[in-house]
């Protein structure tokens, strides 16, 4: 056991050191896809560090009518600074991977999948991988700010850009609707759609009044330790399904969720909030336990790029509404009354020290072992993180409609990562639902009405 929780905490050490239009009805939003397939998919975390801690990332295209462009985005863990963005070309059927991991000197992704083009400008393979560099934080010339964070731990995103069936528009005798169509085909395709606006082109971003689109991306990472050939532990990615981008992506661009699709970054707070995180823990014999709690709408990168947290620029409705308050000025999100619980009905409420959560939660991802608050070494049990919110009157967040958007909870994706003495496995941990009012109606977690229309 001593020797589990000193790699646990060896690897918690390393991480750490190392404008848009809004659905206008109830039916036409973003949610929660609870098939596991949607156009703009989460991937809560990602961890690389020396001795062969790395993940790996896949997502699958799972129709077998349709083609689909997406942007790949990275970002660090503390402030959500962009890390590096790509495209990935997805034909029916098809499936991409890539890997995150630490060379010695920097965090890289690498990736063989043809699916996506490598730092040359080629098309990935086994002989010319994809195997790049993320930015490297506090590195004059290359990113000037903000040297607290750090690339060894971060989120991924992935969001559908635009999708093809059938004959292009370019190119007329390609069915982009084929199992094994053309990924060169596919980009051709769609640059000329970038190049010349979506009438020209057979793959099309999401249009008002447009009768159909695609939920077609799922995915899942895994965490482990090449080098050991252990602790290999797998979580799906949080699906969110009608997103609906409105316009084509690109590399050329810093895309923010909750800009040019038709449903904004409140939407998204809404459709992920909850309350009253439940979250287990397995501390005994050759068992240890880390959670993890991350906020992928706070954006705490400001304008002015200085690292200092006033306003968050980018940030969504909740963090803007509660920044001096729930959030503090120092960028923490504030916890009150977090209890250690056994199996047998003993507790414990822990005392707000360092790196405990109890002292608030100040980063994009944060990550923390169980240890750190347990201070009764409990064997097992669960921890209870009482996080709520209610927007009060006259704060209340609005859609680009004008109509009044109020919701409970916290937008946050919670997961647990137990580790025994040769592997480990995630979980997503449990909440409460939040609650969403629109427009004076209240809806239970923002799951009503949602329409799946798939080719």
């Amino acid at each position: 056991m001593r020797k589990l929780v000193k790699y646990v905490g060896v690897l918690v050490s390393l991480l750490f050191l190392s404008g848009s239009a809004w659905a206008f009805n109830y039916a036409d939003h973003v949610s929660v896809a609870p098939n596991g397939k949607g156009d703009l998919l989460y991937y809560k975390y990602y961890l690389a560090a020396d001795n062969g801690w790395e993940t790996k990332i896949s997502v699958t295209n799972t129709s077998l009518t349709a083609s689909v462009v997406a942007k790949v985005v990275i970002r660090s863990y503390k402030n959500s600074t962009e890390l590096l963005d790509f495209l990935i070309y997805l034909s029916p059927s098809d499936v991409w991977t890539a890997k995150l991991y630490w060379n010695g000197t920097a965090t890289k992704i690498y990736s063989e999948d043809s699916s996506c083009k490598n730092q040359d400008g080629e098309w990935a393979s086994a002989a010319a991988p994809l195997d790049y560099a993320l930015k490297t934080i506090g590195v004059a010339g290359v990113m000037p700010f903000c040297a607290d964070d750090a690339t060894s731990i971060g989120y991924i995103y992935i969001e559908q850009s635009a999708w093809a069936t059938g004959a292009g528009e370019y190119l007329t005798k390609v069915d982009f609707g084929k199992v094994g169509v053309s990924k060169a085909d596919i980009a051709s395709e769609y640059n000329y759609g970038v190049a010349n606006g979506v009438a020209a082109s057979a793959f099309k971003y999401y249009m008002v009044g447009a009768s159909s689109w695609l939920n077609s991306l799922a995915g899942y990472q895994v965490f482990g330790n090449s080098t050991l050939g252990l602790y290999s532990s797998a979580i799906q990615a949080v699906a969110l399904k009608d997103y609906k981008n409105m316009a084509y992506l690109t590399t050329g661009s810093t895309d923010r969720i909750g800009t040019h699709a038709y449903n904004n970054l409140a939407e998204v707070e809404a459709a992920i909030a909850k309350s009253n995180f439940s979250l287990p823990y397995l501390e005994k014999d050759d068992a240890a336990t880390v959670h993890i709690i991350g906020f992928p709408t706070k954006y705490t990168t400001n304008a002015a790029m200085d690292c200092k947290v006033s306003t968050f620029t980018y940030g969504g409705p909740f963090f803007n509404a509660t920044y001096g308050n729930h959030v503090g000025t120092d960028g923490k999100v504030t916890l009150a009354g977090v209890v250690v619980y056994d199996v047998n009905e003993n507790y414990t409420t822990p005392e707000p020290f360092s790196p405990s959560p109890t002292a608030g939660l100040r980063d994009e991802v944060n990550i923390f072992a169980v240890s750190a608050v347990n201070s009764d070494a409990f064997d097992e049990g669960w921890v209870s993180y009482p996080m709520s919110f209610t927007f009060p009157a006259g704060g209340i967040p609005t859609n680009e409609g004008g109509q009044a958007l109020n919701y409970s909870g916290i937008p946050a994706f919670t997961a647990v990562v137990f580790f025994n003495e040769a592997d480990s496995y995630a979980i997503d941990g449990a909440w409460d639902d939040g609650t969403v009012t629109l427009a004076g109606t209240t809806f239970p977690g923002y799951q009503y009405g949602a329409t799946d229309v798939t080719p």
